[in-house]
């Protein structure tokens, strides 16, 4: 695995969401991006009640508690009381209304992240297959779900809280400068190096965050190669290999670690030395300004308390700088999957059994390297095809631009046509025209669902119609030996069911989607010989009356082909039925002999 082509790096990256990527993104939150503005109102007004608490501290200590020996206790007691009772009504509604901002600020994130998922989702399933051969599934993955979850912390835990946190920055210098100048000034002092240090570990951290970022990419990424090839990891006895590979990726994630809890081991003492040299200088010269009796030591309390309120954002400004650096990179991301090229398709909806026509093409999927050259071909209604051939003589690629996962580029130089009853297939609306097909390959794919689940692909067919596909496919056999019939679970990709099993529920995902027109590629090639008596049952059923393509090397399916087209680097050799085919003793016939020799010998 390749170290360097992670999709984790955000070297260069800005550290904010362009304008234009706002633009696009904040519509994704729907009716929610209203919350938006309010939140924020709810933010300032949070912090107009964190600026007048202090204030209350102050009108205690100056008025009622100042007061004592020159007013009664009862009307002391009277004042307090009153200013304890707007104390407790600022704090029980400053929580009212932090908890209303935060609960409209994570709606707004998260709305925003289920619909751009949706949107992430929707446009996966329209991009072309050739996306999916250049980008692992675990890169794709990460953009659908961790780059949303990016983008939602920034709105919710970023943007509106520090632009609340800014409001209450300039409420406090405000109001210091405005009861106590001197004080203000004082403390004004020390933001320059607040922001300095700031700054500093922002510098010292980020390429620490981001190696941090880069290396669980790799281990992740390297814990899934394993884990999916566990057997032949096994098999081979490589396991130590693997440790050892393992060990030396986990240190340099413990290395990397290490060094950032060392700086963040600095940032916070020092953070923490500069807040308490702030309250020890206020301290002093507040409680001189007392002594001399030019400032009251309410005044003074208060401009503590301020202190504290203006450390904390101070100090969470380093983390915001992360994830918005996180965030900006996630924005290029999505949005860059968003804008790319889809699977193209035309608006024609395909006619019903008709002729499939393949005219004079030749394509390639490197310049270099042709792998179809001039192959034509007809499929009429009713009709079977099977592909023969070595590997490599571009069967597969035929049958991937039947299903439209490839089409024909003329600029890429891609020459002749592929035809439905005339309609050439860039025309065809390829969502109509692969409902109309089956695709029963060698490799069937299982999801973590149950089997009527697997077999309908999640489509609300009728019970009946799953029951039908089960006992025309065979599988009755097999449902048998499952502890919950059809509502049994199978395993990640159907490890729990042998080969076999797994191929006899891929004619039965078929039979019930009864389509028009089947492909199978080698479709029979891992069942078994006690089973091959039923499958050709079930063939039977499977091809009447439909147009097929059959990639197989067992010679019962392929008799069953009305034409058997012989191919050899990219070319048409031979074509016709079996038995003319044999007749003429080329490839097809030599290919047929090896093949039943192979046989004999088992």
């Amino acid at each position: 695995m390749s170290e360097h082509n992670l999709d984790d790096d955000t070297d260069g990256a800005p550290t904010f969401p362009s304008g234009l990527a706002l633009r696009r993104l904040l519509p994704l939150a729907g009716g929610t991006l209203s919350y938006l503005p309010i939140a924020f109102l709810l933010l300032a007004l949070l912090a107009g009640i964190q600026v007048w608490l202090p204030q209350l501290v102050k009108a205690a200590i100056d008025g009622p508690l100042a007061g004592i020996g020159t007013v009664s206790s009862a009307e002391a007691l009277d004042q307090l009381q009153a200013l304890s009772n707007l104390f407790l009504g600022l704090l029980v509604f400053g929580f009212i209304v932090d908890y209303a901002a935060a609960l409209l600020l994570h709606r707004f994130g998260q709305t925003l992240v289920l619909n751009l998922r949706l949107a992430l989702f929707s446009k996966l399933h329209r991009l072309p297959v050739a996306y999916f051969d250049k980008n692992a599934a675990g890169r794709v993955v990460s953009r659908v779900v961790n780059d949303s979850n990016a983008l939602s912390e920034m709105f919710s835990s970023v943007l509106a809280p520090g632009l609340g946190d800014l409001l209450l920055l300039t409420a406090i210098f405000a109001t210091l400068l405005t009861t106590d100048p001197q004080l203000g000034l004082t403390l004004l002092w020390f933001l320059p190096a607040l922001l300095g240090l700031v700054a500093w570990f922002r510098k010292a951290s980020s390429p620490l965050y981001k190696v941090q970022r880069r290396l669980l990419a790799i281990i992740n990424g390297f814990l899934g190669e394993v884990l999916e090839g566990l057997s032949t990891v096994k098999s081979f006895g490589g396991a130590n290999f693997l440790r050892t590979r393992f060990d030396k990726l986990n240190r340099e994630c413990y290395d990397n670690e290490v060094a950032l809890i060392h700086k963040i081991s600095i940032f916070r003492p020092m953070f923490y030395v500069a807040q308490t040299l702030a309250t020890g200088i206020l301290l002093t010269l507040g409680g001189i300004g007392v002594l001399q009796g030019k400032m009251s030591l309410g005044t003074l309390v208060s401009s503590l308390l301020y202190v504290r309120l203006l450390f904390s954002p101070l100090e969470e400004l380093a983390e915001r700088y992360n994830i918005l650096l996180r965030a900006s990179v996630a924005s290029g991301r999505v949005l860059e999957l968003l804008d790319l090229r889809e699977e193209p398709t035309g608006k024609t909806e395909p006619a019903h059994r008709q002729t499939i026509e393949f005219e004079h093409v030749s394509y390639h999927y490197s310049p270099d390297k042709p792998v179809l050259k001039d192959v034509s071909f007809s499929i009429g209604p009713g009709e079977t095809v099977a592909l023969v051939g070595p590997t490599g003589s571009g069967k597969s690629t035929i049958i991937s631009l039947l299903l439209g996962f490839y089409q024909l580029d003329p600029q890429l130089k891609h020459q002749g046509e592929i035809r439905y009853a005339g309609v050439p297939f860039e025309q065809l609306d390829l969502n109509l025209w692969r409902r109309r097909m089956a695709f029963v390959s060698q490799d069937l794919f299982l999801f973590k669902a149950s089997v009527a689940m697997n077999i309908g692909l999640y489509e609300s067919f009728e019970d009946d119609r799953i029951q039908a596909a089960v006992e025309g496919s065979g599988v009755s056999k097999l449902l048998s030996e499952l502890p919950e019939g059809l509502s049994t679970v199978v395993g990640e990709k159907g490890h729990t069911l042998s080969t076999g099993q797994r191929q006899l529920l891929s004619f039965a995902r078929a039979l019930a989607f009864d389509p028009e027109f089947l492909i199978l590629d080698e479709a029979t090639a891992n069942i078994d010989s006690e089973t091959e008596a039923q499958l050709e049952q079930v063939l039977d059923r499977l091809l009447e009356g439909r147009q097929a393509v059959i990639v197989a090397h067992r010679l019962a399916t392929v008799r069953r082909a009305n034409t058997i087209l012989v191919l050899s680097e990219g070319q048409i050799v031979e074509r016709g039925s079996h038995d003319s085919l044999m007749a003429l003793g080329g490839l097809y016939s030599e290919m047929v002999r090896k093949a039943e020799s192979l046989h004999r010998d088992r």
